[in-house]
């Protein structure tokens, strides 16, 4: 048995071991008497001994016990000093009337007080003023309460220096239970709190700094609670200056890849990757905040770690280059732009001829003695200008269209022969252009209108470099790569496309070939060029993930290869065949066309195919006809641009009327007006004018029995 319950039964062992001598003492001691006396006077006179031994044995007893109890109260305050003393606390304890009763031997040494002046409420004097009444407040109700509490307040050391300190004080209970104080141990915190106030000071210098950054950062911890936005990714976000809870920011924006349309997955967010441990560097992403514009932004970043190892979260920096992109367009455009002037004399002589063939055809049916045959020949020949008239107004409107980048799986095959009849009018008569093309069709995930871009560029500063005439040759070939080319730094092992563009011009030494590649470098006069057709190139191969070299002799001509990694068909969207031997029908049609004459022609098409066709100039019209004849109505032909309701407006306006109406947009507008009229050009249930009869029967039949 321990000395704490032996020292909490000591009175009871009193109290019994009294009741039992007692109880011994009499019984006993009456027997023996009777035993050894018989005579009254000797037995009056041996009972009054008894009695004075019993007072001397029982006062014996009492005094071994009271000394072994005295003397466990004298071991208990003799260790708790020595223990109390021994530490760095300082050690306070007080009693059932909230006055302190004893301090240690490290408290006297920290106040420089003697032990009446700490007494009671004494050591409060030391207290700081500013720290004294909540200091008061927490332990008064802690005590009222009978809980443990901690408080940090500041106490006046012996040299005049007030020290912060750390209390924590708990209740005492006795072995009945019942309460007879507190204990408390004050530990010396001054410094931790200088450490306190100097990271504060340091947060708030680091936060000052990283609000004056262009940049965004944006950090989490490492279970990807967002902990950190300053203001600039703040203002990229659409977040508000109050502080907001991780949940609520995604109320604020929407993350899209590159391409602003598709929503960007979890696994693809940058934070994410970094925090995964992927270093991240310059992803290109969107955001749309709720109430603003979209943004286009690069971000790189990495995982966090200390010198252990340990993960502690991730951080992503954001360079915002909207403006950088809507200036590369602007550029792009503008090359564009520039390789169209040289092109228009190329198209107004296709043109010409194109025209030609027509007027000569059409002055030929007027004359009366034509015969059937030479009328069907003259209406062949008119058909086929008309063919190549089209032809050449898509191509040169799919080059020169403006919309958003946007990469998919093309066959660079098809690019290159769609591109050779501009390059052939940029170069001009006076350079021959070749090409070579292999047969196995080669698949990049590519946007079609910046590899346009990079032909075109290329082909516009091969012409500079032959002013005297010369051979430009394009081959397409398919090569292998195992990571240690030279050639192709930093590409991945796999199949890559090369394209191959050589011109047998002046060529270039090699300190031109180091810088050919930098924005504002040209070797042209002054006027000739920007200095960014090459360097824009360079940005768009990379952008693909792809490698471009330049090789070159003086006088020798010169050689820029390019290679593009390779992707299959697997995933690309495959449009149906169209039937044009499909007959027509006899259902009814809506058609709505604004242009009076296109609107003739396109109805007379359909009621030959045996289709009772309604007619509409304008999408106000096209609705009142559709309220009346909904039910009757199989398909609604219409028109995407038109006065006062385009072809998408009118659409919701019939989907309210009937939800599953069936309807064929057409247009001869480029992509970017489409999609900004909410018209998927890719669509099946789209087709470009001009209409080709067969194709556009076709088309109608099939969406009809669809």
């Amino acid at each position: 048995m321990n000395d704490d319950k032996w020292l909490g039964r000591m009175p009871h062992k009193i109290v019994l071991s009294y009741l039992i001598i007692s109880f011994v003492w009499i019984y006993f001691s009456n027997t023996l008497l009777h035993v050894f006396t018989s005579d009254v006077a000797d037995f009056s006179r041996l009972d009054i001994y008894k009695d004075w031994v019993y007072v001397a044995l029982t006062t014996l007893v009492l005094f071994i016990l009271m000394k072994r109890y005295v003397s466990i109260i004298k071991d208990r305050e003799n260790n708790f000093k020595t223990l109390a003393d021994s530490g760095q606390a300082l050690v306070w304890l007080s009693g059932t009337d909230k006055l302190c009763t004893y301090f240690n031997k490290s408290w006297f040494e920290f106040t420089g007080r003697s032990i009446d002046q700490e007494m009671g409420n004494g050591w409060a004097e030391g207290v700081h003023p500013d720290d004294f009444q909540l200091c008061l407040d927490i332990y008064n109700g802690s005590f009222d309460k009978r809980e443990k509490f901690s408080m940090d307040y500041r106490l006046r050391r012996h040299d005049g220096e007030y020290r912060w300190l750390q209390d924590d004080g708990s209740p005492r209970y006795d072995s009945d239970g019942q309460f007879i104080g507190y204990i408390g141990y004050c530990l010396d915190i001054t410094e931790s709190k200088k450490l306190e106030v100097e990271l504060a000071k340091s947060n708030e210098y680091m936060s000052a700094i990283l609000d004056c950054l262009s940049d965004g950062v944006v950090a989490c911890d490492k279970n990807g609670k967002l902990s950190l936005f300053n203001r600039s990714s703040r203002r990229f976000h659409g977040l508000l200056e109050q502080p907001l809870l991780p949940e609520q920011w995604a109320e604020y924006y929407d993350l899209y890849e590159k391409d602003g349309i598709s929503r960007m997955k979890t696994e693809n967010i940058p934070l994410y990757r970094a925090l995964m441990g992927e270093n991240v560097a310059n992803q290109e992403m969107v955001i749309v905040p709720k109430d603003g514009k979209s943004l286009t932004l690069l971000a790189t970043g990495r995982q966090l770690v200390n010198p252990h190892g340990e993960k502690l979260g991730a951080v992503v920096s954001l360079h915002d280059v909207t403006m950088i992109k809507a200036l590369e367009e602007h550029i792009r455009q503008s090359q564009k732009l520039d390789s169209i002037g040289t092109l228009a004399g190329g198209v107004a002589h296709d043109f010409n001829n194109i025209l030609t063939v027509v007027i000569g055809a059409c002055t030929l049916l007027k004359m009366e003695d034509v015969d059937v045959n030479d009328q069907i020949k003259l209406i062949n020949q008119i058909y086929e200008s008309a063919e190549r008239a089209a032809k050449l107004t898509k191509n040169l409107l799919a080059f020169s269209r403006r919309q958003t980048i946007c990469q998919r799986c093309e066959e660079l095959g098809e690019i290159i022969k769609v591109m050779q009849d501009f390059i052939g009018r940029i170069i001009g008569e006076d350079i021959l252009l070749t090409t070579y093309l292999q047969e196995e069709p080669l698949n990049a995930m590519v946007d079609r209108g910046q590899i346009e871009q990079v032909l075109m560029n290329l082909a516009a500063n091969a012409r500079d470099a032959m002013p005297h005439g010369g051979i430009l040759n394009i081959s397409l070939s398919k090569v292998e790569c195992d990571g240690t080319q030279k050639e192709m730094p930093g590409c991945v092992a796999g199949d890559y496309a090369l394209i191959s563009i050589s011109d047998t011009g002046e060529g270039m030494d090699k300190n031109t070939q180091q810088r050919i590649f930098e924005p504002f470098f040209t070797t042209k006069v002054l006027g000739k060029g920007t200095g960014l057709g090459l360097s824009m190139v360079y940005g768009i191969i990379r952008q693909h993930d792809g490698v471009i070299n330049v090789y070159s002799e003086v006088g020798e001509g010169t050689t820029f290869k390019i290679y593009m990694p390779l992707c299959d068909l697997s995933g690309k969207h495959s449009v149906a065949k169209i039937d044009k031997k499909l007959s027509g029908g006899t259902e009814t049609i809506l058609l709505v066309e604004d242009d009076p004459e296109v609107l003739e022609m396109n109805k007379g098409l359909l009621e030959r195919a045996g289709y009772f066709v309604l007619s509409a100039l304008d999408g106000h019209e096209a609705i009142e006809l559709f309220k009346h004849c909904s039910d009757n109505i199989a398909l609604v032909v219409l028109d995407v641009i038109m006065p006062g309701m385009n072809g998408r407006e009118v659409y919701d306006k019939l989907k309210e009327q009937k939800d599953d109406v069936k309807v064929l947009f057409a247009s001869g507008y480029t992509a970017d007006i489409l999609n900004r009229k909410g018209v998927v050009q890719d669509s099946l249930s789209f087709i470009s004018k001009p209409l080709n009869p067969s194709v556009f029967m076709g088309r109608v039949r099939m969406l009809i029995d669809n």
